[in-house]
C-alpha cells in the first residue's frame, strides 16, 4: 500500500475519533512512525523534497515558478503543500532544464544538485530555446543570420567582438 494512501486512511481515523487539538499531533506522530518504518525509504517524499529544494533555491513565487515551468499556480501549490503529490516525468525534464538541475539528482537523489555547464551545453540549450521561441523572435533571426556567414564574414565578426572586450 502507498505510505499517501496510508497517511490518508490514517487522517480520516483521527477525524472520526479525536478532538481537533489532539488530531494534528496524533496524526504528525503516527506518520513520521510510519514514514520512518518504511523499508527504503518512500520515493515519492524524496523527489518532492528535491523538487522543493529546487522551487526555494530559486527564491521565486509560485506563480513565477507556474510561468517558468509552464504549469499552472495550483499544481506547483500542490507540489509544495501535497506529500503525496508527484511531478509529472514532464516537470521533472523542464525543472532540469530550467534551472539547470542534473536529473539523476532530482530523481535519485545521486551526485551534485546542479548540472555544470560547458559550451556544449549551452550551445543545445540555445537551440533548445530556438525551437520554444516565437517564429521570428530575435534569437530565432540572429541564429539564422549567424548560420548564413561565410569564413570572411565570421573573421569581420571576431575582430569586431575582439575589440568590444580588448581592455586598455
Amino acid at each position: 500500500m502507498q505510505l499517501g494512501l496510508i497517511l490518508s486512511l490514517l487522517s480520516s481515523f483521527v477525524n472520526h475519533v479525536f478532538t481537533t487539538q489532539f488530531k494534528f499531533l496524533l496524526t504528525f506522530s503516527l506518520g513520521c512512525c510510519i514514514i520512518g518504518i518504511t523499508e527504503g525509504g518512500d520515493y515519492t517524499n524524496e523527489l518532492i523534497y528535491r523538487v522543493r529544494k529546487v522551487f526555494k533555491e530559486e527564491n521565486k513565487t509560485q506563480t513565477a515558478l507556474a510561468k517558468d515551468l509552464n504549469v499552472t499556480p495550483a499544481y506547483i501549490w500542490k507540489l509544495l503543500n501535497k506529500d503525496d503529490a508527484l511531478p509529472s516525468d514532464r516537470l521533472i525534464d523542464d525543472i532540469c532544464e530550467k534551472y539547470k538541475i542534473r536529473k539523476e539528482w532530482l530523481t535519485e537523489g545521486k551526485g551534485d544538485m546542479k548540472a555544470p555547464i560547458d559550451r556544449n551545453d549551452e550551445i543545445a540549450r540555445l537551440g533548445a530555446d530556438l525551437f520554444k521561441s516565437e517564429s521570428g523572435s530575435f534569437k530565432e533571426r540572429l541564429l539564422f543570420a549567424l548560420a548564413a556567414l561565410d569564413e570572411s564574414e565570421w573573421q569581420v565578426l571576431e575582430d569586431i567582438a575582439n575589440k568590444i572586450t580588448k581592455k586598455d
